[in-house]
Order: structure tokens, then sequence, then C-alpha cells
């Protein structure tokens, strides 16, 4: 059996969890018998083709700036046809999609479904869904998930006085018209006539989204979710069960409660976080936290943080932690990590912080910290309260609440008893040849 994988990005020019995600899976189905290739977009004008283990990776050219059309997939991205070139010399029965956005997205989707391969969609991350990326609704608490024209147009901007009726009407507005009347009217300089602009263009937008997910799943035989939560906002939605797999994630990295050494005795609590410099991930909810704590709370803070990515932004995060390190010798900011130092690391934590201000699906990051026995700090939001039982093997704070984080950390850095029963409480995990098992049944399933 031959599988086509693509994402929106692969290693190593990005360490991210669908990065991760993807080389893991199609490392253990080359182990079952799945031959996979990797297709996955680089800014440029240049095809490259290599390796990553066993795996064979083509990197197809996409814009650097891509235009607004390209950008909301109403049109194809302009090199879109060195992709389409490349999937048509294939000849695998499976496309398997592991993004949803411009340069690996809609367009790719339907191609392969044009070429007869059966097509396989997993969702990663809340992009298709949500407008804002994150599923937070006004950014502040977490949305219910079903896309709507009132709801959600308040969410990115529109006024609450409108009436419902009125934003579901104005959604049946083609894009282009809604779109040109808000760059008209927001020319002007009277805010009421600008937020006309706003009120008028949200909600096509927003019933364009709705399509989106529509035509993801018209376009694919199978679409697998990842975490519970997404699998019911995609029911909420409308999607049919019929389509929608529930696949949970695994560890990236094997059981190895051997790294985990005992916590010597009259140290700090020692408290560890990887991830990017992004205000998604909390780690300012985290450094403040700690920077609250009265002197004499025995903890320490060890950051490895990352501005991967193709749209990373957190230079911003970076200075404000980097200013309250400075002054707090509690805080230590340390360098990236290799990915064969993060099991080792977060070994020699007592605790992973997993500060997420976001709904994530994940993080995978959690799952390698109960690899190697390390109780995970997180917050009690999205995937992660899936992966992480409160008072079991990891403890939850409300995520946006600085001093909730605050009162968790000093109650878990004075009381190491509890910490040591996180650690012994950390059962055998889900591996990600469970993972690849699973995906190979769903592919043959299909070819059935």
């Amino acid at each position: 059996m031959n599988v086509i994988h693509t994402a929106g990005c692969f290693l190593p020019d990005t360490y991210g969890g669908t990065e991760v995600y993807v080389a893991e899976l199609t490392q253990h189905l080359d182990r079952q018998g799945v031959l996979s290739i990797v297709a996955a977009p680089r800014p440029g004008e240049v095809e490259h083709f290599y390796h990553h283990g066993n795996i064979e990776v083509y990197r197809y050219p996409t814009p650097n700036e891509p235009s607004t059309n390209e950008w909301r997939e109403i049109v194809p991205h302009q090199k879109f046809d060195r992709f389409a070139t490349w999937l048509k010399h294939q000849s695998a029965e499976i496309y398997h999609q592991h993004s949803y956005r411009f340069d690996c997205g809609f367009h790719h989707l339907k191609l392969a479904k044009q070429l007869g391969m059966k097509t396989v969609m997993t969702v990663h991350i809340p992009e298709p869904v949500c407008l804002r990326q994150t599923m937070m609704h006004h950014g502040i608490e977490a949305c219910n998930g079903k896309i709507d024209e009132a709801q959600c147009g308040v969410c990115l901007g529109m006024s609450d006085k409108v009436p419902a009726a009125i934003a579901h009407t104005l959604g049946k507005l083609p894009l282009s018209i809604g779109q040109s009347a808000k760059r008209k009217l927001h020319q002007f300089s009277s805010p009421r006539v600008r937020q006309l602009g706003t009120t008028i263009a949200t909600p096509a937008l927003i019933a364009t989204q709705r399509r989106k997910i529509q035509q993801m799943a018209e376009l694919s035989d199978r679409l697998i979710m990842v975490c519970e939560w997404m699998y019911e906002v995609f029911l909420k939605n409308g999607i049919p069960e019929k389509k929608l797999v529930l696949c949970k994630q695994a560890s990236p990295v094997p059981e190895q409660f051997h790294l985990k050494q005992p916590r010597p005795a009259n140290t700090p609590l020692r408290i560890g976080f990887l991830g990017r410099w992004h205000e998604t991930k909390g780690i300012h909810i985290l450094v403040e936290a700690i920077h609250r704590l009265p002197k004499e709370i025995p903890v320490t803070l060890t950051i490895h943080g990352s501005l991967h990515g193709k749209f990373h932004s957190g230079g911003e995060i970076l200075a404000r932690v980097k200013t309250l390190a400075e002054q707090d010798p509690r805080i230590q900011i340390k360098e990236l990590l290799k990915r064969d130092e993060i099991a080792s690391t977060i070994a020699n934590f007592d605790l992973l912080a997993v500060p997420s201000q976001w709904m994530e699906t994940g993080p995978l990051v959690a799952k390698e910290a109960h690899a190697v026995k390390t109780p995970v700090l997180g917050s009690q939001l999205g995937g992660i309260p899936e992966l992480v039982q409160h008072g079991v093997d990891g403890w939850l704070v409300p995520a946006r609440d600085v001093q909730a984080w605050s009162d968790a950390i000093a109650h878990l850095a004075t009381h190491p008893e509890i910490v040591d029963r996180l650690q012994q409480n950390i059962r055998s995990l889900r591996t990600f040849a469970e993972v690849a098992t699973e995906m190979k049944t769903v592919y043959e399933t299909l070819l059935r």
C-alpha cells in the first residue's frame, strides 16, 4: 500500500506538533509495510527532494507573499501547478492531508480526489473551524465551536447589537461584495462608518469558513480527529458522523521511565517549559506567576523556547520574559533543544508546564512528559484535560488566571509529596505503533 502525506510544514524546517506527528506516523507505517511519501510546501522557486529517515520527502514551491485570494483559497496559489504535476505522476492509492491552508489545503485535497485517490484528512489545529485560529471566544474563553454568523461575527469585531437574523442574511452576500464594502467604508474616519464596513463584511467571511469545512468533508473519505473535543465540534457543524474517526495522539518518544531520577532532598521544585515564544503557548502567564511568588518559595523555571515556524510571532513575548528573567534568578532561559535531547531534559524536570492559552488538540509535549514519568502542570483547556487527570498524573489550572498559577506552583513547591504521587501515578502510554495500526485499518477499509 502506498500513501502520500501532505502537511503545511515538515522537518527539519520546523518541529511543531503536526510535523512531529507526521514524521512519527510515517515511520511506524513503514514498519507495518505501508510505504509513505511526505510532501510539504517551502516558499521559493525550487523543488527539493530528500529523505527523513526512511521516508522520501518532496518540498514543492509556494509564493513568499500570497495574494488575498490565494490565502483564502479562492484560487490556487500561483505555483500550484508544480505540486499538481508531481501528484499526477504518483501511484499512491491513499492521499492523507494534515493541514488545511492555502499552501496545503482545499485545492490540494480536491486534486487528489479528482485523480481517484482515497482521501483522508487529519485535523491537528482549530484553524479550519475558527477564523481566530484559536477557538477562544473574544480571545478569552473556550468557544463551543459552532460556526455561526452572529456568534462568530461579534467575536471578530462585529457589533453585538446586530440581530442574529440580520447577521445570517448578510452571510449570504458574496464574499467579494462584503470585502469590497469593507475596504470602501474603512476609508472613512468615522468609527460608526468603519464599524458598518466590518458588520457588512464579517458574516460573509464566516459563512465562507463554514463552507470550507463542508467542502473538506465532501472531499475527504475520512476525517481523522485526534481529540474528543474536536470530534464534537465537527458534529456540531453538521459533518456526518460516518465520515469521522477518533484516533487519539500518542507520545512521539517511547516510554523511558528509567530516565527519571528521584528528586534530591531540600532542592527547589524544578519546572520546565518547551514550546514556541507565542502568546498562545502562555509562557508569559507562567513567568509572571513565578515572578509574583515570594522569594522563599523553592522553585526554578527553565525555558527552552523556539521562534520556529513560517508564521511565527513571539518577539514581543520573548522580550517581556527576558525582562522578568533579568529581575528574577529563579527564571532561566536556555537554548533550543535538539530532538534527541528532549526526553532526557524533560526527565530532569519535576513538572513540565503547559500553560496553553488556546484550544490545543494535544499538545504532544504533554505525552512526551508522561513518557519519562514527568507530571504535567497544564491549562484546564482544550485537549490538555484529555491527556492529564488533575490530581492523579498532573495538575490543571485555569488558563488565563495568573494568580491561580502562582497558587498552584506555591502549593506544589511546598508539598513535594504531591509531586511524587503524581509521578508514581503515570501509567503506560498509547504509542505511535498503535496510531499507525489504526490508521492502516482506515486505509484498508477505504480500499475495500
